[in-house]
């Protein structure tokens, strides 16, 4: 191919991706740089730099650190449960019903449902009023409130799991299709068992899959604030993405962005550390 046309090629491709790269530079990168900029200051319409001294005061601050205290400790637990539930879930299907249409459309269902559906039916089941003790007080036993303490964290991950499995399972099904034929049978003729050839054959196979699921899983619980404002009534039991949410337009705004970058920084940390590796690779 002549270098002419080649030049042709790449300068063509460029303007088919202009338009989106103007997207990202202005409602992504531009935003992310002011907000950096701004929470250094005491005020954006001020000009006072103050360095850290926004960063110092959310770090001594008690609520801040008792909302990240609650957001890695459900963080911790869901994004714990989502991979290992919907790893489980596609070896299954893969053993049982490795091609069936119908039901990886039920596994996708709960995902269509909107987030404002689920609030409004998880309200509804488990209030004091709801329908979950309406069958327990049927079976005399003693009503349970569901939205308070250790059990709003546990309804939250049981809806959050129901909505999200389905499509995580998905994901390692397509991978796990993706395994070659021959490893799988090597592995069976050297008398590898099931829990072996998942360990020395399936996973290290699945390095793409897992990093994917991995960070849909945590973004989606990183920004969760519908869920967690509706079952999570307690204050001290809310999550970062609330409290920030709740913020009042009459606050300070210096640490305002000083809050809003330090909340966007895990997400990108653990992109660039999964996708980085393999971008090395």
């Amino acid at each position: 191919m002549k270098p002419k046309c080649r030049s042709r090629r790449k300068s063509g491709g460029f303007l088919f991706l202009l338009p989106s790269l103007l997207g990202i530079g202005c409602f992504y990168i531009l935003p992310f740089l002011l907000i950096v900029g701004w929470s250094f200051l005491e005020d954006p319409f001020k000009k006072t730099f103050v360095g850290f001294q926004n960063y110092t005061n959310l770090l001594y601050n008690a609520a801040f650190r008792l909302a990240m205290k609650n957001t890695l400790a459900f963080l911790g637990s869901a994004v714990v449960s989502a991979l290992v539930l919907s790893l489980a879930l596609a070896l299954a299907l893969r053993a049982l019903v490795p091609r069936s249409r119908l039901l990886r459309a039920v596994l996708l269902f709960p995902l269509t449902v909107p987030v404002v559906t689920v609030v409004l039916l998880s309200a509804l089941l488990l209030d004091w009023y709801g329908v979950v003790n309406g069958l327990r007080g049927l079976l005399r036993l003693a009503s349970v409130d569901w939205l308070d303490g250790i059990h709003a964290r546990r309804s939250m991950l049981l809806l959050y799991l129901w909505k999200h499995c389905g499509l995580y399972a998905l994901l390692f099904l397509s991978a796990l299709e993706t395994v070659p034929v021959e490893e799988r049978e090597a592995a069976a003729l050297d008398g590898a068992g099931s829990l072996r050839t998942l360990t020395r054959v399936l996973l290290p196979n699945l390095g793409p899959a897992l990093a994917a699921v991995l960070l849909l899983d945590f973004i989606d619980l990183w920004n969760a604030v519908e869920l967690p404002r509706t079952l999570l009534r307690r204050p001290e039991l809310q999550p970062l993405s609330v409290t920030l949410a709740s913020i009042s337009p009459e606050d300070p705004l210096g640490p305002i962005f000083a809050a809003s970058f330090l909340y966007m920084l895990p997400p990108l940390l653990l992109f660039a550390l999964l996708f980085g590796r393999r971008a090395k690779r």
